[in-house]
């Protein structure tokens, strides 16, 4: 290491640690996805993979098909979701590679559906609850659903949105705001038929703050890396 200025050390023992100290807030009904996006915020994509996947993550969030490819070519067999926007040319690589893309909005929506079936690939619906980044307004999304349903049918395997405000633990109004019009979201999807959907919200500080929001599946990211953002919050 004496040839570089700078270099990262990842211990193997914190990260289990991390690891448990989230499986054990969860519990049993929730899956643990690790987000490891722009290159596991600087830790390196594959290496900081390869050790969650040993320690038992369930599933991996990345920015883009092209991490996740990097992520197959790796060996990485668990769920991989995109949680950027996707190029439409690159959902033909994400249908072979078996990685799941995010859609969150009415063109990413259409170009998926004039590709041919067998290049299309499963994906979450993102929606825009307060975050206002991206995602489906919850009150444009039946008629949205209405419009394309018999053709994403097989293909939509799941819903998330993400918090705004989370990490501030003295202002939990809008996190519940926001959940409120989540679960209006989720409804809308199970009266059109999408009951087994994975439903997602949280990642590290909606992990943290509440039980409530754990639901299906949480995406944790900093916490994994042993940070936070607060120093009120103190893993046990």
């Amino acid at each position: 290491m004496n040839k570089y200025k700078v270099w990262l050390t990842i211990n193997k023992k914190a990260l289990k640690h991390n690891i448990d100290v989230f499986r054990k807030l969860i519990g049993l009904k929730t899956e643990l996805w690790s987000v490891v996006k722009s290159n596991a915020y600087g830790h390196g994509l594959v290496v900081f993979a390869q050790l969650a996947d040993n320690l038992g993550v369930d599933g991996f969030c990345v920015d883009s098909v092209v991490e996740g490819s990097t992520l197959r070519e790796a060996g990485i067999k668990k769920p991989i979701l995109v949680l950027g926007p996707t190029l439409s040319h690159l959902y033909s690589l994400a249908k072979k590679l078996d990685i799941t893309v995010t859609i969150s909005n009415e063109e990413a929506l259409n170009d998926l559906m004039k590709l041919r079936t067998e290049n299309r690939p499963c994906f979450h619906l993102k929606i825009d609850t307060g975050m206002h980044r991206q995602g489906f307004y919850v009150k444009d999304l039946k008629t949205i659903i209405e419009n394309c349903k018999l053709k994403i049918e097989n293909l939509l395997v799941g819903v998330y949105s993400h918090f705004a405000s989370a990490k501030d633990t003295n202002y939990t109004t809008f996190n519940e705001l926001q959940f409120s019009e989540f679960k209006k979201a989720i409804t809308i999807l199970e009266k059109a038929g999408f009951k087994k959907l994975k439903k997602h919200i949280a990642a590290t500080a909606g992990t943290l703050i509440d039980k409530k929001y754990h639901l299906d599946l949480v995406r944790v990211g900093i916490g994994l890396y042993g940070l936070w953002h607060l120093g009120n919050w103190k893993f046990s």
